[in-house]
C-alpha cells in the first residue's frame, strides 16, 4: 500500500527546463496565474508545468532530449520545493473519470466526443493537478507526454536552484 507521506516525499523536488534557453528568474511568474482551457488539446492554458525530478532524472527531461524537440535543446533547468498545498493526483483512469464529473467540459471534434476537463474552474480548487506516467493512457490526456505537474499558484512552489544540464 502506498502510504500519502511516500507520495508527496517522491513528488516534492520539481523541476522546470525550458527548451531553447537558460532559466532568467525574473520571467518566473508569482502567485495565482491566470488560467483557461486551450480548445484544441485538454491541458490548462496558463499553468506553470514542471516534471518530478528524482537521483534519476526528470521524465521531461528524457522526453525533451531523446524523443522531442520544438523549441530548441534544453541548456539549465530550475529546481523547486513543492510547499504543499491542494494537490490533485490523476493516476489512472479511474482518477480521471472521478475529476471529469465534477469539472466537466464536453468538447466535440467532428463526430468524436472528448471528456475533457474544465480547467478554469478545477484551478479554483486546487493548486495543482498532478499526472502521473500511469494514467497517460487515458485519450483525454493526449498531449500530456510524461508525468508532469500544471501549477495554478506560483505560492505553493519554493524555488531551490538553477542547474546546467548536460
Amino acid at each position: 500500500m502506498i502510504k500519502l507521506k511516500d507520495l508527496l516525499f517522491e513528488f516534492k523536488n520539481q523541476l522546470f527546463a525550458p527548451q531553447g534557453g537558460k532559466i532568467d528568474l525574473t520571467k518566473i511568474p508569482k502567485g495565482k496565474l491566470r488560467i483557461s482551457s486551450w480548445e484544441h488539446i485538454n491541458k490548462p492554458k496558463g499553468a506553470f508545468w514542471t516534471s518530478t525530478h528524482n537521483a534519476r532524472g526528470s521524465d521531461w527531461v528524457d522526453f525533451a532530449k531523446y524523443g522531442f524537440s520544438w523549441g530548441g535543446e534544453l541548456v539549465s533547468a530550475l529546481l523547486l520545493k513543492s510547499t504543499g498545498g491542494r494537490i490533485l493526483h490523476i493516476k489512472s483512469d479511474r482518477d480521471y473519470e472521478n475529476v471529469y464529473e465534477k469539472f466537466p467540459r464536453d468538447v466535440k471534434h467532428g463526430s468524436i466526443e472528448n471528456k475533457w476537463l474544465d480547467w478554469k474552474s478545477l484551478s479554483k480548487k486546487y493548486d495543482a493537478v498532478h499526472i502521473s506516467n500511469s494514467a497517460l493512457y487515458n485519450d483525454n490526456l493526449y498531449g500530456w507526454d510524461v508525468e508532469s505537474t500544471a501549477w495554478f499558484n506560483m505560492g505553493k512552489l519554493k524555488i531551490d536552484k538553477v542547474i546546467e544540464l548536460n
